[in-house]
Parts: structure tokens; C-alpha cells; sequence
């Protein structure tokens, strides 16, 4: 999935390195207050979730690779 209007940058280089610094600080100062009452919102729920080691909350490849260890496990 891709976002469609999605911007992308060559960090390589210096003018591309410049551009994303930019491109961050105007994110900011668009987006961080709306950032920050959306994430207020949901603040307590996710440490709720966090608590508990919600298996929502798992996205890292080797959380990834228990799941489908334990996948393989019931399907035998």
C-alpha cells in the first residue's frame, strides 16, 4: 500500500538531505498541533494496551517471526 500523493527524497546528497529537513520542519509546524490532541486522545488506551503486551501492538520482524512459528505450530 502507497500513499498516492507521497513525496520521496534523496538523502544522499545534500540538496535532497536539505529537502527532507525542510520537508520535516513544515510538517511540524503544520501538523503538530492536530499530532498532538489525535495522540492526547488515544494516550491512555495505548498504554493500556501497552501494559498487557497487546498482540496489536507487535510489528517488529521477530514479533513477526513468533507469530508465524506459532502459526506453523497449529496448523500441524
Amino acid at each position: 500500500i502507497l500513499e498516492g500523493n507521497a513525496r520521496s527524497f534523496d538523502i544522499s546528497t545534500p540538496l535532497g538531505a536539505f529537502h527532507y529537513a525542510t520537508f520535516l520542519c513544515l510538517t511540524a509546524r503544520w501538523y503538530a498541533p492536530e499530532l498532538k490532541n489525535k495522540l492526547e486522545a488515544v494516550k491512555n488506551a495505548f498504554l493500556e494496551k501497552y501494559d498487557k503486551n497487546d498482540k496489536s501492538l507487535r510489528w517488529s520482524m521477530r514479533h513477526q517471526i513468533e507469530e508465524l512459528e506459532k502459526g506453523k505450530g497449529k496448523a500441524a
